[in-house]
Protein backbone atom coordinates (compact mmCIF):
# COMPACT_ATOMS: atom_id res chain seq x y z
CA UNK A 1 0.00 0.00 0.00
CA UNK A 2 2.83 2.51 0.49
CA UNK A 3 4.64 1.44 -2.54
CA UNK A 4 1.32 2.93 -4.19
CA UNK A 5 0.71 5.37 -1.83
CA UNK A 6 4.34 7.18 -2.79
CA UNK A 7 4.20 6.71 -6.89
CA UNK A 8 6.11 6.36 -9.36
CA UNK A 9 7.63 9.68 -8.97
CA UNK A 10 9.09 8.71 -5.51
CA UNK A 11 10.55 5.12 -6.59
CA UNK A 12 11.64 6.49 -10.11
CA UNK A 13 14.15 9.18 -7.49
CA UNK A 14 14.81 6.46 -5.34
CA UNK A 15 16.18 4.51 -8.15
CA UNK A 16 18.23 7.27 -9.29
CA UNK A 17 19.80 7.77 -6.27
CA UNK A 18 20.08 4.18 -5.64
CA UNK A 19 21.94 3.61 -8.83
CA UNK A 20 24.50 6.60 -8.48
CA UNK A 21 25.33 5.85 -5.09
CA UNK A 22 25.26 2.26 -5.74
CA UNK A 23 23.45 1.61 -2.98
CA UNK A 24 20.93 -1.24 -4.80
CA UNK A 25 21.77 -4.49 -5.59
CA UNK A 26 20.52 -6.16 -9.01
CA UNK A 27 17.89 -7.70 -7.65
CA UNK A 28 16.47 -4.45 -5.48
CA UNK A 29 16.79 -2.34 -8.96
CA UNK A 30 14.41 -4.80 -10.84
CA UNK A 31 11.94 -4.56 -8.15
CA UNK A 32 12.13 -1.09 -8.38
CA UNK A 33 12.12 -0.75 -12.30
CA UNK A 34 8.83 -2.72 -11.90
CA UNK A 35 7.41 -0.63 -9.81
CA UNK A 36 8.73 2.42 -11.65
CA UNK A 37 6.81 1.22 -14.68
CA UNK A 38 3.63 -0.11 -12.85
CA UNK A 39 1.39 2.46 -14.41
CA UNK A 40 2.27 1.51 -17.84
CA UNK A 41 2.10 -2.19 -17.02
CA UNK A 42 -0.50 -2.50 -14.47
CA UNK A 43 1.72 -5.21 -12.95
CA UNK A 44 2.39 -4.37 -8.53
CA UNK A 45 4.84 -5.43 -6.75
CA UNK A 46 4.01 -8.95 -4.84
CA UNK A 47 3.40 -8.73 -0.99
CA UNK A 48 7.65 -10.33 -0.84
CA UNK A 49 8.53 -7.58 -3.59
CA UNK A 50 6.85 -4.68 -1.84
CA UNK A 51 9.11 -6.01 1.63
CA UNK A 52 12.39 -5.64 -0.59
CA UNK A 53 11.97 -2.55 -1.48
CA UNK A 54 10.71 -1.47 1.83
CA UNK A 55 13.88 -2.86 3.44
CA UNK A 56 15.90 -1.58 0.35
CA UNK A 57 14.04 2.15 1.35
CA UNK A 58 15.14 1.71 4.86
CA UNK A 59 18.64 1.08 4.41
CA UNK A 60 19.43 3.81 1.99
CA UNK A 61 17.79 6.31 3.75
CA UNK A 62 20.65 5.11 6.71
CA UNK A 63 22.99 5.95 4.02
CA UNK A 64 21.89 9.18 3.55
CA UNK A 65 19.14 9.33 0.97
CA UNK A 66 16.84 12.02 1.64
CA UNK A 67 13.60 11.15 2.94
CA UNK A 68 11.64 13.43 0.63
CA UNK A 69 12.52 14.28 -3.31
Amino acid sequence: KEILARGTDYWKQMLEWGKNNNALTEKEASILKMVVNMNYTGRIPTEKQAKVVMSARKRMIQEGMPLQF
